[in-house]
């Protein structure tokens, strides 16, 4: 059976998101904090208790093994999914183009 796409409530009580929580001020919460738009705070609470890492490649894990270890839907992961390839697609990007005007001006051989 497939995970839900929309987030049921029984979902939402596997990590708590009343009160307030102590902030821990750590590469994931800045990670969280600069992507606000796919990363809110209740999301980012049940990240840090799967023991997510920022960088990492959201379809490494099958979105059965993000419900059952993080409690995050499809949805969500669509979301995580898509600022990976943001953040990956850049680096990538500015290589691509270094390398071209290195080619461009001669400046760089192919071995």
């Amino acid at each position: 059976m497939n995970a839900p796409l929309v987030t049921f409530r029984r979902h939402l009580a596997m990590v708590p998101d009343v009160g307030e929580e102590e902030i821990v001020n750590d590469s994931l919460h800045e990670w969280a904090e600069g992507n606000r738009d796919f990363v809110p705070p209740h999301l980012e609470r049940r990240l840090r208790a799967g023991g997510h890492v920022p960088g990492s490649n959201p379809s490494d894990l099958s979105p059965e093994n993000w419900l059952t270890g993080f409690g995050v839907t499809r949805y969500e992961l669509a979301g995580l999914q898509e600022l990976y390839e943001r953040c990956v697609a850049l680096p990538v990007h500015l290589f691509l183009r270094l390398t071209n005007m290195l080619v461009r001006e001669n400046t760089f051989r192919v071995l």
